[in-house]
């Protein structure tokens, strides 16, 4: 795994090494010699603007290292170009981080990013709906009470038709 990390991570310099040596072998002997090149450097680029490097952040995040898991993310030029569910991944994953920093505007809006993206498994939909809703509740404490700002998250998430645990929807209903 440790090679694929490194291919991961250094995805466009290696396209761009066997762009070149496609170009010199298309130079040298024609075009049918660096049609291999081509394709591999076209499909490490395609690679590195629809994934991205987000499969190198599962080491940093299990490890407990968010300042490195805080530079892949940043790594990620045009996160638009990312594949919708890779895309939501992402913003939900910046909305954890500012979230730590207790920047809760800014989890707030990629949470709720992330959430309109559509997660790509059913599952944490409705953790990921919940810490969106606490970060609402963090943000708005000094503006409302924290009971009504938690109701509201709660009726938004029935709205999305997002399925809460028991005791998350029963306690502020």
């Amino acid at each position: 795994m440790k090679f694929y990390n490194v291919v991961i991570k250094y995805r466009p310099h290696i396209a761009i090494a066997f762009l070149i040596i496609g170009i010199l072998a298309n130079i040298y002997a024609g075009f049918w010699p660096a049609f291999l090149p081509y394709l591999i450097a076209l499909i490490l680029l395609f690679g590195y603007f629809f994934f991205g490097p987000l499969r190198l952040i599962q080491e940093h995040m299990e490890s407990g290292n968010m300042e490195e898991a805080e530079k892949v993310l940043n790594s990620v030029k045009f996160p638009n170009l990312l594949y919708k569910p890779i895309r939501s991944v992402y913003f939900t994953l910046r909305g954890n981080i500012a979230m730590m920093k207790q920047d809760f505007a800014g989890a707030e809006l990629n949470m709720k990013k992330g959430l309109d993206l559509g997660m790509p498994m059913r599952k944490p939909k409705g953790p990921a709906c919940c810490k969106w809703g606490c970060c609402r509740c963090k943000r708005t404490i000094s503006v409302r009470p924290r009971a009504i700002s938690a109701r509201r998250s709660v009726k938004d998430c029935r709205i999305r038709k997002i399925r809460l645990p028991l005791f998350y929807s029963s306690a502020l209903s």
